[in-house]
């Protein structure tokens, strides 16, 4: 039998499961999208038979003893409560291919049969947009047990849940919770091709930078080895192979051009903004002082906005490409540098 991780084993209002999630810390489990599923059994109308606590005790000794699992899914929602099941920084057991990289994320009901309700859609949708503007990934990564290629589970989570409308109640919850993070109408997934499209090989000379420089700001990487083929926040995956970077806060389709600096090298290269992070997910340092956040939460020990204590004081993540175009060596996903940037 598998090491049992624990559950949580608490019931929340969507208000005070925001508030729960704003005290927790990622540790160095990084989840990147989330899996629905819906219970099946018990039914929305079985669910309220057996109280909250008793229920979540025997879910936990079917995921445990029954199945020798060695956790399950994050999280039950009902039509009054969201339920934390396995603990929210650490990875569960819920769909084959995406345990080790994804929330598992039940939904109470028999929805091959059962009417998809508003009282379950909506606490689904507020728990969706806690964790995904927590982890800073757009709404457009959402998947469905069914879409995982080596689950048995090929109906779940039932035919009466509307995958596109799940998400644009989702993208519109996310767009209500940080307005000032996103242009009217658009969604970090709402990428145009153009916005898509990465520049054709890296420049690894330039021109002088002029204004808006932003200088010697520790620059860490990110979707490379195990993180090849990550979602993107943008919608879509980032690519190690081409020059691209993520930004701690969202930014409009218009600005997703920035050229690095290396500090140590002195060589250019243009990269394509494809991500959001590090550590924090409204740091817009561009606009207010030049200094990424990070800076100071590293040196105080005070929480990002993800959440999590930064293990360093980056306000850049870089791909392998990038490195490599500025001429910087060292072991993939191990770098870090200081760079100087602007925006195109």
């Amino acid at each position: 039998m598998a090491d049992w991780k624990g559950i949580v084993g608490r019931g929340f209002t969507p208000g005070a499961f925001r508030t729960y999630v704003a005290t927790l810390a990622f540790s160095a489990w990084r989840p990147q999208f989330v899996v629905v599923h819906n219970t099946s059994a018990p039914r929305l109308s079985e669910w309220h038979s057996t109280p909250g606590e008793q229920r979540m005790r025997n879910l936990e000794s079917y995921c445990r003893d029954q199945q020798g699992w060695s956790a399950g899914p994050h999280l039950f929602v009902a039509d009054d409560l969201i339920w934390v099941f396995t603990p929210l920084t650490t990875s569960g057991v819920h769909s084959p291919s995406w345990n080790a990289v994804s929330w598992g994320v039940e939904m109470v009901g028999e929805y091959e049969e059962e009417p998809f309700g508003p009282a379950v859609r909506d606490n689904t949708v507020d728990a969706l947009a806690v964790l995904h503007g927590w982890r800073g990934i757009s709404a457009e990564t959402l998947r469905f047990h069914k879409e995982d290629p080596l689950t048995t589970h090929k109906t779940c989570p039932g035919r009466n849940v509307d995958k596109a409308d799940l998400i644009a109640r989702l993208q519109a919850r996310m767009r209500a919770d940080a307005p000032g993070e996103h242009l009217p109408g658009r969604d970090p997934g709402d990428a145009t091709p153009d916005d898509r499209a990465d520049p054709p090989a890296p420049v690894v000379q330039g021109p002088a930078a002029g204004g808006g420089l932003f200088t010697t700001i520790t620059a860490t990487e990110f979707a490379g080895g195990p993180e090849s083929g990550m979602p993107s926040a943008y919608g879509g995956t980032v690519d190690a192979n081409a020059p691209q970077v993520a930004l701690p806060a969202w930014l409009p389709a218009e600005r997703r051009r920035v050229r690095v600096r290396s500090v140590a090298t002195g060589q250019w290269v243009e990269c394509r903004v494809n991500d959001i992070g590090p550590w924090n997910t409204r740091d817009v340092y561009w606009e207010n002082g030049g200094r990424p956040l990070a800076e100071v939460q590293y040196r105080n020990r005070t929480s990002a906005q993800n959440g999590s204590v930064p293990e360093n004081d980056a306000g850049i993540d870089m791909t392998p490409a990038v490195f490599a175009a500025l001429g910087i060596p060292g072991p993939v996903n191990e770098r870090q540098t200081h760079v100087d940037w602007e925006f195109v």
